[in-house]
């Protein structure tokens, strides 16, 4: 994606979202611009406007219709360039329009795999509040967890290990849940054989007449 070729129109799209011009933006769209065109790093003005922390041009581009969910060619989204910035206003907007706060890039990391990395330790609160996995973390070999104590960033452990504690225990609840609602099924499965044994054995010994 890297030395995309864009047109007059979207590279002012690109410059207005630089300079945090709305009007401009405005300006380049009724002339035409591509609101989730690559500029010459294959990145997108959401994912430019998220790491530059312009969260009055990010929310306006979302709410134009740009694509929180747009990737580059290292898979990275807005909302892991939000979280890496520790954009915490910016990754909220995301998130409100569709963003995955467990999006993975081509390397494994999620925006609280960023978050553990650096400290972000609001940030990673956020994205737990707004459904992050405390565990997920494909492709490279240590939990958001693991890499917060590897890096020696302690607020950011326990508030991880709590989410943890925390995701354990509704799972526990889900489980007892799952199992009685099972339970129930297989009682009432039970009474309908036992219901129909019997209708069949009453049919059987008073014949109709």
């Amino acid at each position: 994606m890297t030395g995309c070729i864009i047109d007059e129109p979207t590279a002012k799209l690109f410059n207005a979202v630089a300079s945090g011009n709305i009007a401009a933006i405005d300006t380049a769209l009724a002339g035409g611009a591509q609101l989730d065109a690559r500029d010459e790093n294959g990145n997108t003005a959401v994912m430019n406007a998220a790491y530059e922390g312009k969260n009055a041009v990010l929310r306006h581009l979302l709410e134009k219709g740009a694509d929180a969910k747009a990737e580059n060619e290292f898979k990275s989204r807005a909302i892991g360039v939000a979280a890496f910035r520790n954009n915490i206003e910016g990754m909220r907007l995301l998130i409100a329009h569709g963003a995955d706060p467990n999006h993975a890039n081509a390397y494994g990391e999620t925006p609280l795999i960023y978050a553990a990395k650096y400290g972000y330790s609001e940030m990673a609160r956020e994205l737990l509040d707004k459904g992050a996995d405390p565990e997920f973390s494909p492709l490279i070999e240590k939990e958001p967890l693991a890499i917060a104590r590897l890096n020696s960033f302690y607020t950011v452990v326990d508030i991880i290990d709590a989410a943890i504690v925390k995701k354990r225990a509704r799972e526990d609840v889900e489980a007892k849940l799952a199992f009685q609602k099972a339970a129930a099924q297989k009682r009432k499965d039970r009474q309908l054989e036992c219901q129909r044994n019997l209708r069949s054995y009453t049919r059987k010994r008073c014949p109709r007449r």
